[in-house]
């Protein structure tokens, strides 16, 4: 009998152990290794919904968020595309509620009289949208449920209790369980004036923040949870980490739930499920991402935008096309109004949408990046923005309609199994030429819009379709917004090698690393320029790089067709003897160390892309020390400025020189213009009158403290910094 009691405590021990093996740690390694759910990949396409108080008065500026009315009305500020006094918001609310007319009383005025869950359900079946994400609570902590913590602030503020007087996302979750489309859930962490969170944010957290999520997730259990807000307060200040521990090991939707990467002030684009992006471009992530955007510029109902505000149908197909090319979704917003009715125009654009993806649906749904995302014609391939927010005419200005002397993605590229699909924006005249493409003798084509298959043929290395008569009682309008083709047939191809660059310090030559996901793949690299073969050096191990070159690789497999070449330009330091930060970067953003300033890796708009430091409220302050005295010329530092992400020019930028290394004395100041509201990256030179010096010290000036117009005024301003050239 002891001896079954002790096989019962052994094997209760052992149960004990691997269940806390399988359960998720609230750390982020931990958290992150959590696999994405495989049918949010395979969705591709989403639908945003925005639904408030703030759907009562419908109204802010072209280019900015109405969903945020109660913050620019209550704080005087506007951020967004354009320029504003500030006092727009509460300019137009004096005028047409009062001037002590309370933001609350929108809530009563949300009556959702028209609001029939099952009508908008079918819209989204028609559009052909595999997800939905709806705004249970937004900034304002108003709750489209019946949140017993929604009234912790002292009255009723949910939409059991007033306006509507029902549960809705009760109703709309259950119409939406009766389809295949998944059920996701917006929710915001912050309220912007609830008394906690204003005056305790411990409690906030604790009494109000967590307890809601629970409920709200226990109540209807949804498919995915989309968090937002977070950006005030690191996950440690948030506890999210403890809270995301419990969703995965201990709730009911632990097995199934999707997640965002929204859950403290350092976790965007960095922790989480799937990575976000907002009224971007050229988005690409080595795991699950997303793009979410209004079909015109807010996500919230804004009765201020007109039609020319919103995306034609084409742009919008052409959008979740490019998307899809570089392995995301696109989470497309409509904004319903106080009543509970979808704008006609947002109805129309989903139907459009719709019907073009029941006939080429099979180009995106389930789809995966191919070896290149699209083929571009001759010319610049970027377009530099000045908006805050990248708008919906990006995509054509790329595709169809580009600006002089830019080119155009004339094919887009996605890709299943053995398949490949090669959508056009714009129908090619004659011949459409995939160029580095061949296709075997038993490989077809076929053009979905007619299910026709036109004829092709392979020359010098590149595939020739010639194209079918267009015929416009066939061809219906909805078909034009793109043109897809499928290829079959074709070999698997290799992957392409990922390259990897690491400098010891700044007086250390670059380690290269190169690696390949195939088996039985060998990779082969050129430092000459050449087209890599089997004739090149092959790489067996990392090898340290003497001048600065531009390697280029590829992978080959004797089973697979060979991956495209990847390529990378790599400095080699050798004018510094020493470069030397006074004061480090913080931590989140603190790349390669002070190598990230001299290594010839300029960044681009994505602040987190490891190529930039970044200093948060504090100065950079940089020491440099040269093999010998040279003649200085000039100095410049490339700097980028992102208002939205509370990033900001610099204000001055100095120069010091020394002969003995201790002692430095200055030389020129660099006043730097105040840039206002625009995403800029820029470089700022300062001319030295020709001076010899072995060392020099460089002095950027953070911004410090967020301007009034910035809705985080009275905040610390981030100053981003990567490239200091000395000449």
């Amino acid at each position: 009998m002891k001896t079954i009691q002790l096989l019962l405590v052994v094997f209760t021990l052992i149960s004990s152990l691997i269940a806390d093996e399988n359960r998720y740690q609230p750390d982020w390694e931990s958290l992150d290794s959590r696999p994405v759910p495989e049918w949010f990949s395979e969705a591709r396409f989403g639908i945003f919904i925005h639904w408030g108080p703030y759907s009562v008065p419908a109204w802010s500026p072209k280019g900015t968020y109405s969903e945020w009315y109660q913050y620019w009305l209550q704080n005087k500020t506007l951020f967004g595309n354009g320029e504003f006094t500030g006092t727009e918001v509460a300019d137009y609310h004096a005028k047409t509620y009062g001037p002590h007319f309370s933001y609350y009383h929108f809530g009563e005025m949300l009556t959702a009289d028209l609001f029939r869950p099952e009508d908008w359900v079918k819209l989204f079946e028609k559009a052909g949208a595999k997800y939905i994400v709806i705004t249970t609570k937004h900034h304002d902590g108003f709750c489209l449920w019946p949140s017993k913590e929604a009234n912790d602030r002292g009255f009723s503020w949910n939409s059991c209790d007033i306006g509507a007087r029902r549960d809705l996302i009760g109703e709309l979750t259950e119409a939406v369980k009766k389809t295949d489309i998944k059920l996701g859930f917006y929710y915001s962490l912050y309220e912007w004036y609830h008394p906690w969170w204003q005056g305790d944010r411990k409690r906030f957290v604790d009494e109000h923040f967590h307890p809601q999520f629970k409920n709200l997730i226990e109540s209807y259990q949804p498919d995915l949870i989309w968090g937002d807000g977070e950006w005030e307060m690191s996950s440690e200040d948030w506890k999210s980490r403890n809270l995301l521990a419990w969703l995965f090991n201990e709730s009911s939707v632990k097995s199934k739930i999707v997640l965002n990467d929204r859950w403290g002030s350092e976790t965007r684009k960095k922790h989480g499920g799937y990575y976000t992006t907002e009224f971007e471009a050229g988005s690409k992530f080595d795991k699950p991402w997303e793009e979410c955007r209004g079909m015109g510029f807010s996500f919230g109902y804004n009765r201020n935008e007109d039609l020319e505000d919103y995306n034609s149908p084409q742009s919008l197909v052409l959008m979740l096309v490019d998307i899809t090319s570089n392995g995301g979704n696109l989470l497309l917003d409509i904004g319903p109004d106080h009543r509970g009715r979808i704008p006609v125009i947002m109805q129309e654009r989903l139907i459009q949408m719709g019907k073009w993806l029941k006939i080429n649906g099979e180009a995106i749904y389930g789809t995966k990046p191919w070896i290149k995302p699209c083929q571009w014609t001759d010319g610049k391939q970027n377009i530099d923005s000045k908006n805050h927010y990248i708008s919906g005419d990006f995509i054509l200005k790329t595709t169809v309609h580009p600006d002089h002397g830019y080119a155009r993605k004339e094919v887009i590229f996605t890709s299943r199994g053995g398949d490949i699909y090669a959508i056009c924006p714009v129908y090619p005249k004659e011949e459409l030429v995939i160029k580095g493409l061949t296709l075997p003798e038993n490989g077809q084509i076929k053009f979905l819009a007619t299910q026709q298959q036109p004829e092709w043929y392979n020359k010098e290395g590149h595939l020739h379709i010639r194209m079918p008569q267009f015929v416009p009682e066939i061809l219906k309008d909805e078909q034009a917004y793109a043109y897809v083709f499928k290829i079959s047939g074709l070999r698997e191809y290799t992957t392409v090698p990922r390259i990897e660059v690491y400098y010891k310090d700044i007086s250390q030559k670059p380690v290269i690393s190169l690696f390949t996901e195939d088996e039985n793949s060998k990779i082969f690299y050129t430092l000459n320029g050449a087209t890599p073969d089997t004739g090149s050096l092959a790489y067996h191990a990392p090898f340290t790089l003497e001048q600065s070159a531009t390697i280029k690789f590829r992978a080959l497999n004797q089973d697979k067709n060979p991956s495209i070449i990847g390529d990378k330009t790599i400095k080699v330091i050798d004018e510094f003897v020493e470069f030397r930060l006074v004061y480090p970067a913080d931590k989140k953003y603190a790349a390669n160390g002070a190598v990230t300033l001299c290594d010839g890796e300029f960044g681009d708009s994505d602040f987190a892309s490891g190529k930039y430091l970044g200093f948060n409220g504090q100065d950079l302050v940089a020491e440099i020390k040269l093999k010998n005295n040279k003649l200085i010329n000039s100095v410049s530092v490339s700097c980028l400025q992102k208002p939205a992400s509370w990033i900001m020019f610099p204000k001055e930028f100095e120069i010091y020189k020394s002969n003995d290394y201790e002692n430095f004395e200055f030389v020129r100041k660099l006043d730097i213009e105040d840039y206002g509201h625009q995403d800029l990256r820029k470089k700022f030179i300062l001319e030295i009158p020709v001076q010899s010096a072995g060392a020099i010290r460089i002095f950027v000036k953070n911004h410090g403290i967020l301007p009034e117009w910035h809705v985080g005024k009275g905040e610390k301003a981030w100053l981003f910094v990567d490239e200091i050239e000395v000449k």
